[in-house]
């Protein structure tokens, strides 16, 4: 694949990561608004339960304004939980760290990376993973490539993506975010000969994957590199 068809890709790419965020209900995709209203529910719920007197009347209680910070994370996560305080701890590293936006990058990455791994373009990998993974991943496609098998694969969509786990190395300043992605995709293995020997062109197949991004924070650079994945 030469450079102009790599910018085709990336472009591509980042049209249809914009449609899929607009389609997200039609895909299934659980979002940010839906996560909102839930938090809400249960902030207002806490609230009169811990206002409650021995009497049973609620005294009004004042009520302590939530930064956009806490709600970007509380979109993702519970206020408390090991993975809200872990991203609450990256967003005070660098300011600049939106849950949100993260993402939706990380939602992008996960197409492009995957199309690109399937269709052996070893060169569009290498900026978005770091050295270690991209390895795996060019060892994958040599030895796909050396018994004659290629991929064909069309991405279809999102059913949910959602941040599962977060680390910040106060030492290096490394902070990492595992993303479990569920995604539908069309895909099948073809021989020398043309013949599908995995998968199947015609059939929509459910994919799992959990990710980890990792980057060092604060940073100019907005890229964050594939460091790890898992099923």
């Amino acid at each position: 694949m030469g450079d102009n068809d790599l910018i085709i890709l990336i472009g591509l790419a980042a049209v249809a990561g914009f449609l899929l965020l607009r389609l997200r209900n039609v895909l299934g995709e659980r979002g940010g608004f839906e996560d909102h209203e839930r938090i809400r529910r249960a902030k207002e719920a806490g609230a009169q339960s811990s206002a409650e007197g021995s009497n049973g009347v609620v005294t009004p209680m004042p009520q302590r304004p939530q930064s956009d910070q806490d709600d970007d994370i509380f979109a993702y996560a519970e206020p408390n939980s090991e993975l809200g305080q872990a991203l609450r701890s990256i967003k005070e590293t660098d300011p600049s760290f939106e849950v949100g936006g993260f993402m939706d990058g990380a939602k992008g990455a996960y197409e492009l990376i995957l199309t690109a791994f399937e269709n052996g373009d070893k060169k569009g990998l290498k900026p978005y993973l770091e050295k270690e993974v991209y390895d795996a991943f060019a060892d994958a496609i040599d030895q796909r490539e050396a018994q004659g098998l290629s991929v064909e694969m069309r991405f279809v969509g999102f059913r949910s993506a959602e941040p599962i786990e977060a680390s910040l190395d106060q030492g290096s300043r490394k902070a990492e975010v595992s993303v479990r992605f569920n995604a539908e995709v069309v895909t099948a293995t073809r021989n020398e000969s043309g013949e599908v020997v995995e998968g199947d062109p015609s059939a929509v197949r459910r994919i799992t994957d959990v990710w980890t991004f990792g980057k060092i924070v604060p940073s100019r650079d907005p890229v964050w590199l594939l460091v790890a994945t898992g099923g």
